[in-house]
């Protein structure tokens, strides 16, 4: 059942200023309150001097905070702890998914190398009296058994006042890693594994060896990921045509088959990409390899996500057409081509922007030269400004609709299209002319086709020798013909002798007929006109042909023997000949 226009109307712009609110948001990270939020409450000693950061007080405890939040990570696999644990470590120097996944891997490898070293006192590491005003304080941890190796935990106090392990500690986490692997865990230690380490432990040692860039369990790894990736693809690909299938058996949805069959491809794709970009954390690559290998597989899936919104908005768009084409209000059919067309820009834009997040971190700077560039590109394409407030312009006042006659300075044709820059309007000789929509905003636009009444104005040229009478008959002639036609207004017709020209009395006949289409007032127009020429031939009534006259006068035809001889007597028997019209 067809929703009523204004229902229609109101849901389908509602929509678009719920996509409007929507988009700006986008760019809102998610983690951004995990962050912020701590997880644990904070350890301080007595007398401590309070700190915007209370967990990263002083070397003692931030190294309580990592413990606490590494461990409530491998034990109850809490993200923010293990977002808080990644807090500290100084990864400053690094680009932004290189660092967040370069902290994460450290704090895991710190954990399993902590865990064969020492076990962890507090006592061990200095507190916020020790510390006192320096910026940088040390650690030294010896394992009992291998006496002769030491590991240096170095902290360092940053701007905001946090203790955090120093750029060298992160930077040597990974030699650590390789020389404690085949020890033992330290006696009082509860073994815990990343899922990562458990697949690197179930990995026997001569596929760990490097040959080119990467270990070749890893490249093993990398082709598994891609081979999942690609029956993911094919499994989805399976499934989705069996929705496609009873989606077009649907008597209730009206959708595009072909539409809907071209968002497999994307979609199985876009699968393929984010399983890849996801599994590369099991690797455990290092964390410049894993920047590109992240960087290839978020380039596909952002390719694959713009293909695949592209396909989706064609989807939506021919169902909302759908929908509007029963609908009685045409500004439906305009707003969803326009609506189509935003949707499409809007994916191109979001695409772009989370693509160069993958290339730079300084977003801010990007969006600030955006800016100067939009600046700049405004001034330069002034024209395309004003066309796209001519679209708002069309779209809010609605001058016409689609499919309506218009005239716009000397173009006049039928609307086929509204576009963001133009108006496709289709000439009577079936041309195209495409009007820049600027021309709506001061141009008058002379909607033909919202005319209620299509108006028929004719002079009938009568001959000089036709009788009064006669010429009074046939001006009552017409008035009947256009009283018994049941399509001309009855209210508003004039017929009457209008003037007296060169060669013919001419008798006006103009009235108002309901004919909404071109072809309805063709045939309006025939009929009258056929009956009109019937009407003069049975009143014997002729029609005037343009005519000169050329009449050369005698003497004798220049003399006027009855003309009045004073002025008083002109004026008299003038008065006496229109007295005697007037009674006769």
């Amino acid at each position: 059942m067809a929703l009523p226009d204004s229902t229609f109307s109101r849901r389908l712009l509602t929509f678009c200023l719920s996509l409007l609110a929507w988009v700006p948001l986008c760019g809102v990270p998610a983690s951004a309150a995990l962050a912020a939020a701590p997880v644990f409450a904070p350890v301080t000693q007595a007398g401590a001097v309070a700190t915007a950061n209370p967990e990263f007080s002083d070397p003692r405890t931030t190294m309580q905070t990592y413990q606490r939040a590494i461990t409530a990570w491998k034990n109850l696999r809490d993200e923010r702890s293990r977002e808080l644990a990644k807090r500290c470590f100084d990864v400053r120097h690094m680009a932004a998914k290189e660092a967040d996944y370069a902290a994460g891997r450290v704090a895991e490898d710190l954990d399993f190398v902590l865990d064969r070293v020492k076990r962890f006192d507090p006592a061990d590491y200095p507190d916020i009296v020790a510390v006192g005003e320096s910026k940088t304080a040390q650690t030294e941890l010896v394992n009992e058994r291998h006496g002769d190796q030491k590991f240096l935990l170095e902290f360092e106090r940053l701007d905001d006042g946090r203790w955090v392990f120093s750029r060298s500690v992160v930077d040597s986490v990974s030699d650590w890693w390789s020389l404690v692997q085949d020890w033992p865990v330290v006696s009082g230690v509860a073994k815990r594994m990343t899922l990562s380490e458990r697949v690197r432990a179930t990995v026997p040692a001569r596929f760990q060896e490097v040959h080119f860039w990467l270990e070749d369990w890893q490249w093993m790894g990398l082709a598994a990921l891609i081979l999942a990736g690609w029956a993911l693809k094919i499994v989805a690909s399976f499934v989705f045509r069996r929705v496609v299938d009873r989606l077009g058996r649907a008597e209730h949805i009206k959708l595009d088959r072909a539409l809907l069959s071209s968002f497999e491809r994307p979609l199985g794709l876009f699968l393929m990409a984010l399983l890849v970009a996801r599994g590369l954390v099991l690797l455990d690559v290092e964390p410049a390899a894993y920047g590109v290998l992240f960087f290839a597989a978020s380039f596909v899936l952002d390719v694959a996500a713009v293909w695949a919104a592209f396909r989706l908005v064609d989807v939506i768009s021919s169902f909302l057409s759908e929908r509007a084409s029963q609908t009685e209000n045409k500004f439906d059919d305009v707003l969803v081509p326009l609506l189509r067309r935003t949707l499409k820009i809007v994916v191109v834009i979001v695409g772009l922007l989370y693509l160069a997040t993958l290339i730079t971190d300084d977003i801010t700077s990007l969006i600030a030269g955006i800016s100067i560039g939009t600046l700049a590109l405004g001034f330069a394409a002034k024209d395309s400004i004003e066309n796209l407030f001519g679209t708002f312009t069309v779209l809010l006042d609605k001058p016409f609709q689609l499919g309506d006659v218009i005239k716009v300075g000397d173009v006049e044709g039928s609307v086929e299209d509204v576009g963001f820059r133009s108006t496709r309007v289709r000439t009577a000789e079936d041309s195209l002319i495409t009007v820049p929509n600027s021309r709506f905003i001061a141009a008058h636009v002379d909607n033909l086709g919202a005319r209620r009444y299509k108006r028929i104005r004719a002079l009938l040229s009568l001959t000089y020798d036709t009788p009064p009478a006669k010429i009074e008959a046939f001006c009552e002639g017409l008035k009947e013909l256009i009283r018994k036609n049941p399509k001309a207004r009855q209210d508003n017709f004039e017929v009457s002798l209008f003037q007296l020209s060169a060669s013919s009395v001419d008798v006006l006949m103009q009235f108002y007929v309901i004919a909404p289409t071109f072809r309805e007032d063709v045939a309006e127009r025939h009929a009258i006109y056929t009956r009109v020429l019937e009407l003069a031939k049975r009143l014997n009534v002729g029609l005037a042909f343009p005519t000169h006259t050329v009449h050369l006068a005698k003497p004798e035809d220049l003399l006027h023997p009855d003309a009045p001889r004073t002025q008083d007597e002109a004026l008299e028997r003038g008065r006496a000949a229109a007295n005697e019209i007037l009674g006769a």
